[in-house]
């Protein structure tokens, strides 16, 4: 694989671990009451809609 493909596939995948992390964090917060429901909503649909586009540009990326 090449140099500068495989940093765009780490860097992918990496972004994808921190939202994964941020969506866990928004999670708690909005149960403990610290994020509103729409806030925590807006930010979900946020952080989901950017790891599919990621996970879009890591197929061709990964073969």
């Amino acid at each position: 694989m090449k140099t500068g493909k495989w940093r765009q596939l780490t860097q992918a995948e990496r972004r994808i671990e921190k939202l994964d992390r941020l969506s866990k964090r928004i999670h708690e917060d909005n149960a403990n009451g610290k994020l509103s429901d729409s806030r925590f909503q807006m930010l979900s649909d946020d952080y989901e809609q950017e790891q599919e586009e990621l996970r879009k540009k890591l197929r061709p990326l990964a073969e």
